[in-house]
């Protein structure tokens, strides 16, 4: 058995209407109105209406995806890769008197950073990435000083450890 594909099916039509007509076969105006254009459908048609299909999508998909796209990519080259994907965290120590203030920890590869003083405390910023980090102070390069506001934890050598999770 042949197949018959869409356009031959079309073509078929469009002859029978041609013959109907040729015949002068009599419809009600509001059938062969409603005949009509299924009779003269063709391939041609069906072309036209598939590339405009194919614009519709182009214009209402592919454009706005590329837009959204570049504008994106704008946005990622220019803005501040320090503080985009990492959280500002700012450690603080009051009451304590000392001529210098250090911490320790993960977050600085165990490397001292000295803290900032203000009239009650002392502080540092770090832009920190989500995460668990282990610190202790150093009061006066010789004390060490756990945070009491926050847990504290044993490392693989015995010491302890304050604890931020961001």
């Amino acid at each position: 058995m042949k197949k018959v594909n869409h356009c031959d099916i079309e073509k078929l039509l469009t002859i029978t209407g041609e013959v109907l007509r040729k015949q002068e076969f009599v419809l009600e105006k509001k059938i062969f109105n409603k005949i009509s254009p299924i009779i003269n459908y063709n391939c041609e048609n069906k072309k036209k209406h598939n590339e405009i299909f194919v614009l519709n999508i182009i214009r209402n998909i592919f454009i706005p995806v590329a837009v959204v796209t570049i504008i994106l990519l704008l946005v990622f080259k220019f803005f501040d890769k320090e503080t985009f994907f990492y959280v500002q965290v700012e450690l603080k120590l009051e009451n304590i008197s000392a001529n210098q203030v250090e911490v320790v920890g993960d977050f600085t590869n165990w490397e001292p950073v000295r803290l900032k003083k203000s009239k009650s405390y002392w502080y540092a910023k770090f832009y920190l990435k989500p995460g668990t980090y282990r610190y202790v102070y150093i009061i006066d390069k010789k004390n060490y000083f756990l945070e009491p506001k926050r847990d504290i934890i044993e490392d693989d050598f015995g010491n302890k450890n304050s604890v931020i999770v961001i």
